[in-house]
């Protein structure tokens, strides 16, 4: 596994809490592969490991429990879910409509504040990648996608996306730190808020969708479990989208 000193690593992780710094190190385990279905984590040892009581142990935990890394019991110890790739798949497949459409009904709906508030988030987020700041780039980039959604001025679909979003940002921000991973993500990005400005809502709907697809694809071709089940279930998330349709005009 991996080892995380809070103290020692405040300039890489930003301003983060003990429990999100052990979130994420017990997620990059995970979905590295360092860590297998069927592990136990164990408190103690976790809180060794991150030089950290077991207190914030116990809150990243339950996040990671929350997105479906893990599995717990009460009064048991937590192990690490299995994951069904089709299931997975479907998970970025049903939010890639989701934000399709919260990008779609933004366009039509965001006033010039609201667009000036999105336009500032993304330009932030520039400054942060040229900087190396992954964490606050990371952040900045879920309150892209956060914005766009409250630009979408429809309360069912905000919270029914925004809990779908929760369970899928471990997955979210692996694959964006990926080699690469953060310029895509930043010219993704570009393209989506060009298409608002320009008020081309079904280019906003195809661009969204089709980035959230991709997310999708791109974690299950890099996260080890995923990719040994997809070169021997003939890549899922292809014959997933084969009946979806829409590509980019």
């Amino acid at each position: 596994m991996n080892t995380v000193v809070p103290g020692g690593e405040n300039r890489e992780h930003g301003n983060l809490t003990q429990a999100e710094i052990v979130r994420i190190g017990l997620e990059t385990d995970i979905l590295s592969g360092q860590v297998a279905p069927g592990s136990v984590i164990d408190e103690t040892e976790t809180s060794k490991q991150f030089g950290v009581s077991r207190t914030p142990v116990r809150e990243a935990i339950f996040l990671l429990v929350q997105a479906g890394l893990l599995k717990k019991e009460a009064r048991k110890r937590a192990i690490v879910a299995e994951i069904n790739i089709d299931d997975f798949f479907g998970l970025f497949e049903t939010l890639a409509e989701l934000e399709g459409l919260s990008a779609r009904l933004a366009t039509e709906r965001m006033n010039r504040a609201e667009y000036f508030e999105l336009s500032n988030i993304h330009a932030a987020a520039a400054e942060k990648l040229q900087l190396g700041e992954i964490d606050d780039y990371s952040a900045l980039g879920r309150a892209f996608h956060a914005r766009i959604l409250e630009g979408s001025k429809n309360s069912t679909l905000i919270k029914i996306t925004s809990e779908l979003a929760a369970r899928l940002i471990p997955y979210r921000r692996f694959q964006v730190a990926l080699e690469g991973g953060l310029q895509r993500n930043q010219d993704d990005h570009d393209t989506i808020l060009a298409a608002i400005k320009s008020k081309d809502a079904e280019a906003a709907y195809q661009l969204m969708r089709r980035h959230t697809l991709e997310q999708g694809d791109s974690v299950i071709a890099n996260i080890p479990t995923f990719s040994e089940l997809n070169r021997t279930s003939g890549n899922t998330s292809e014959r997933v989208r084969s009946g979806v349709g829409g590509e980019l005009l």
